[in-house]
């Protein structure tokens, strides 16, 4: 039997075995993993042929003789007065009173002339900049001094631009951001060689992962504010929701340092002490970028970025493809923010996240990649906001793409948790832990994981057994 790149294995536990990861991740003998992998696999084959909603017993979703989770009615009269059912998604079209003068496909760069009259005056140039990282500094960005003047379609090579445009008496009439996935030739040449590598030792075929998180919702709110989503994860992806999936304790921070490294943050060097970046750990996306993926990191919301907020972050990209700079760039142009921050330039931050990390799976075809998104601003602060539309659109897309195949899709859509909602304790009873506020609510305890794979689950489970 050819076992699995061993990588591979890694982010499979993340959610077949839960936080058995965080044992199995930090030690280097993996030998016995691809016998547990066989039989977790095995097992998620029965269980994806069966309805995912199935319940191991009436009035639990979880229960055995150490753990039991109870069967929660997501629209119990007692939380009635706290959320909306059928909550719109967050949408631009009605704030943005202007259409986009540029935009982008691939790594063209388009100007939409019959949107000009919108704009104060007759265009008459555009010319664009690069947006990059200075050195070791995850928290500033750098404008180039070379300006890219044109006036029809243009080719762009750079993964960030600001986009500015004149009118015939040369006054600035508009201005954007733009973000691309450029193949790299260097990159690429380094990752081909390490992919040959791998697979001269025996992993004839590397999988994709997606892993694609939201901050601050909890496994029920998911099921309130995303309906759309979740009936394509259940639907038309078949993802498998993961009951038990729990969490090390409240923090997006301490959550996700244990997934991505294999150990709590206190068996780290870090303190807030100290407070030095996270170069020098071997985090997940690492071990991928030595097996020959590439790799892609991408949040939103900069100021609260999971290992940026009161943290030193990165001082090196922690992968080939980083969003931060470009996020920075969009925090810092106050004026094309609407909706309260949750639209830049007539477009939904998540929509332009998201969008990014399409790029970036549909530009890379056959190259094996990882890409870890993060999204945080528009469910941190409402339990009755949400992204539903985008995220299902960005489902959507996945499922039509005709290279996004071979893609094991890991949703860790609930990760902090969200003030959530109770008068009555007995309600959330197993799901809660931690008193009411004078606000009369609660916070759900649990997040929620979804494992859902792109492509032939029959020809991936096949490869593994042959």
């Amino acid at each position: 039997m050819r076992q699995f790149p061993k990588i591979l294995v890694l982010v499979l536990l993340i959610s077949l075995i839960g936080s058995t990861l965080l044992f199995l991740h930090s030690t280097s003998d993996y030998q016995n993993v691809g016998t547990l992998l066989h039989s977790q696999t095995n097992v998620l084959s029965h269980e994806l042929q069966d309805e995912p909603t199935a319940k191991i017993e009436e009035g639990y979703i979880v229960h055995t003789s150490h753990c039991q989770i109870p069967d929660v009615d997501l629209w119990h009269p007692s939380i009635l007065q706290y959320v909306r059912n059928n909550s719109p998604s967050l949408a631009c079209s009605r704030i943005a009173t202007k259409p986009p003068l540029t935009y982008t496909e691939d790594e063209m760069l388009y100007i939409n002339k019959t949107n000009s009259p919108f704009y104060n005056g007759s265009l008459l140039f555009c010319e664009y900049v690069e947006i990059f990282r200075p050195p070791n500094n995850d928290f500033k960005f750098d404008l180039g001094h070379k300006r890219v003047v044109f006036t029809e379609n243009v080719l762009v090579k750079k993964e960030f631009i600001k986009v500015y445009c004149y009118s015939t008496n040369n006054t600035l009439m508009y201005q954007n951001l733009h973000a691309f996935t450029p193949t790299k030739p260097l990159l690429r040449h380094m990752k081909d060689n390490l992919s040959l590598r791998h697979k001269r030792r025996g992993y004839l075929e590397q999988l994709n992962v997606l892993m694609v998180g939201l901050d601050s919702v909890s496994r029920l709110n998911f099921h309130r504010q995303f309906p759309k989503t979740l009936k394509i994860l259940r639907s038309n992806l078949k993802a498998y929701e993961m009951y038990g999936y729990n969490k090390v304790r409240d923090n997006t921070f301490i959550n996700l340092t244990p997934m991505f490294l294999g150990k709590y943050v206190e068996e780290t060097d870090w303190n807030e002490t100290n407070n030095e970046p996270f170069d020098k750990y071997k985090f997940a996306w690492k071990r991928f970028a030595d097996a020959g993926y590439h790799t892609l990191f991408a949040e939103d919301a900069p100021s609260i970025a999971i290992w940026n907020f009161e943290k030193e972050g990165f001082h090196h990209p922690p992968a080939d493809y980083y969003l931060r700079p470009f996020s920075l760039a969009m925090a810092s142009t106050s004026s094309m923010w609407t909706n309260y921050k949750h639209c830049f330039g007539g477009r939904l931050e998540t929509d332009i996240t998201l969008e990014y990390v399409y790029n970036f799976i549909k530009s890379r075809q056959r190259a094996p990649h990882f890409a870890f998104t993060f999204l945080t601003r528009p469910t941190y602060d409402s339990v009755n906001q949400n992204t539903d539309q985008s995220h299902a659109q960005f489902l959507e897309s996945m499922i039509r793409c005709e290279f996004c195949t071979n893609i094991i899709k890991l949703s860790l859509d609930c990760w902090r948790t969200q003030s959530s909602f109770t008068s009555v304790i007995t309600v959330l009873d197993g799901e809660t832990s931690y008193p009411l506020t004078s606000a009369n609510l609660k916070k759900d305890f649990l997040p929620c994981l979804y494992l859902s794979l792109i492509g032939s689950l029959e020809s991936i489970l096949r490869l593994h057994k042959t």
